[in-house]
């Protein structure tokens, strides 16, 4: 184990190229696997084992119990992050892991088992006490150890008749095997030995009758399924309830909140269930002066961490209005209709030089307040969002000493003339609002050439872009939880460097 963390260590995040010239991030976490003697193998659907080998599904990995420690030792010393489900979904002695490897697309999703339990998602009700001879069967293939080909496909049979020869699957038009399932079977029976799958049955399943078994498989593999043949698939799963972690009537109970869940979540709230981070949830803040290309980076970002993880994506120069804030614009621009008051009295500019700037007006201050206020909630609403172990993106961020992008305005702006006490109370709360506004949990800063971003945003007045930029270009940056990335470089450079970072954070 030593050899892996001075190997981390010496190639930064432990799965870029430079660590493995040929062979990707999974190649190495079985050869650790191998090499430090963990009872494991890759328990099911192996009949594509080279495409989990790929990156392209998960890895379903039974792990020795006397084995986790160092189980978790080689996946932490590798990069990878542990995530789970809520609670209502969460299934003891099954963890989900996931790794990052720059040369493959997705994420890599390795979902470990420490006690052999199938059945429906929301339940796996069905304890097979097997692990011992089930590891003790695994042989390599490739790089990775997979079962005797008789102990998976006995497995599988009792897997499918949990899944498919139920009453309720047989009401939802379910009882049938989908084509993945179908094509898994006939390979598995192309290459077992009936005898020896007795033997096994004789020996580690005592509590299924052979019979049951049998006819149970025969009905599997037909095309359709009768309704009387789900009485088979009761008789056998009737025999395995001596194993079974909690009773039908309460699995049935579970079943069926845990579809009205999905359909809540799917059908009403447009969103699907997402992991977060066990280790609790990360505030992440890109920002960056004009045409650094933040939003471009965001949208390639977000897609990339919301496919696995719960995460929110905010723009804090931006922020969605408030209700207080929607009746106060609303009021402002029937005045300013009535009264042909135009919004800004004087032009907004981006120097601190007081002798050139005029103050805009009454109505423009009170709509930055109004933005403060935004801003302050939409960051307390993410905040919590983090805190509670959900990821946060945040396009651009209050910092102070930026005075041009996203910080308090009216004071710059007002200048040295002699304040009213309403200026001085629109002064004090736009303050205290930013100040409310913490420091992220990461801050990544978007650096790029005043005179690059001016060409990049064209359609915009040039000095101004220019200052905007200078203020981050010039800007002295804290080291802490800060890091600079060059925005000059291409797209994929800084993607790719971004996703590397923000891995090493999660």
């Amino acid at each position: 184990m030593t050899e892996l963390l001075i190997r981390k260590m010496n190639t930064g995040s432990g799965n870029g190229p430079e660590s493995m010239p040929c062979k990707n991030l999974i190649y190495e976490v079985c050869e650790a696997l191998n090499q430090y003697n963990v009872r494991y193998c890759h328990w099911k659907s192996n009949a594509n084992i080279q495409k989990s080998l790929e990156g392209d599904g998960d890895l379903d990995l039974l792990i020795h119990r006397q084995d986790i420690q160092m189980f978790n030792h080689i996946l932490m010393s590798l990069g990878f992050k542990e995530a789970e489900v809520s609670n209502f979904r969460r299934i003891p002695g099954i963890r989900d892991y996931y790794g990052h490897d720059p040369n493959l697309p997705n994420l890599i999703h390795i979902h470990a088992h420490f006690q052999l339990t199938v059945g429906h998602d929301a339940t796996k009700r069905i304890h097979l006490n097997i692990e011992d001879k089930y590891l003790d069967s695994a042989s390599n293939v490739n790089v990775i150890k997979v079962p005797s080909v008789e102990y998976e496909y006995i497995v599988f049979v009792v897997r499918m008749v949990l899944k498919h020869l139920t009453w309720d699957a047989y009401c939802r038009l379910e009882s049938r095997l989908n084509r993945n399932e179908r094509f898994e079977l006939k390979w598995l029976k192309e290459r077992i030995s009936y005898v020896r799958v007795k033997e096994i049955l004789a020996a580690d399943f005592k509590m299924i009758g052979q019979d049951e078994f049998d006819r149970c498989a025969e009905i599997l593999s037909n095309e359709q399924i009768k309704f009387t043949d789900i009485k088979f698939g009761q008789r056998l799963e009737n025999q395995l309830n001596v194993n079974s972690r909690m009773n039908r009537w309460i699995s049935n109970w579970r079943k069926l909140t845990y579809r009205f869940n999905e359909a809540f979540m799917h059908k009403i709230l447009k969103k699907g269930s997402k992991k977060r981070l066990t280790c609790g949830g990360i505030f992440i803040a890109i920002v960056g002066g004009d045409g650094a290309g933040k939003t471009t980076l965001i949208d390639s970002l977000y897609p990339w961490l919301n496919e696995v993880f719960d995460t929110m994506r905010i723009h804090l120069g931006k922020p969605r209005w408030s209700w207080l804030t929607i009746m106060i614009r609303g009021i402002l621009k029937i005045f300013r209709l009535v009264t042909f008051q135009p919004f800004l009295e004087a032009p907004f500019r981006y120097t601190n030089d007081t002798t050139q700037i005029k103050f805009p007006g009454y109505l423009w201050a009170i709509r930055e307040l109004c933005t403060a206020r935004d801003r302050f909630l939409t960051f307390r609403k993410a905040s919590r969002f983090s805190t509670n172990g959900g990821i946060v993106i945040s396009d651009r961020f209050p910092i102070p000493g930026i005075h041009f992008m996203d910080g308090p305005q009216i004071e710059r702006m007002y200048g040295n003339r002699q304040k009213s006490a309403f200026v001085k109370w629109l002064i004090d709360q736009e303050h205290k609002y930013y100040r409310y506004i913490s420091r992220p949990d990461l801050m990544i800063v978007l650096k790029v050439d005043p005179e690059i971003s001016a060409q990049r945003k064209k359609e915009e007045v040039s000095e101004d872009v220019k200052a905007r930029a200078k203020e981050i270009w010039t800007h002295c940056w804290e080291p802490y939880t800060t890091h600079i990335v060059d925005a000059s470089a291409s797209k994929e450079d800084v993607l790719r460097e971004v996703k590397s970072l923000v891995w090493s954070y999660l």
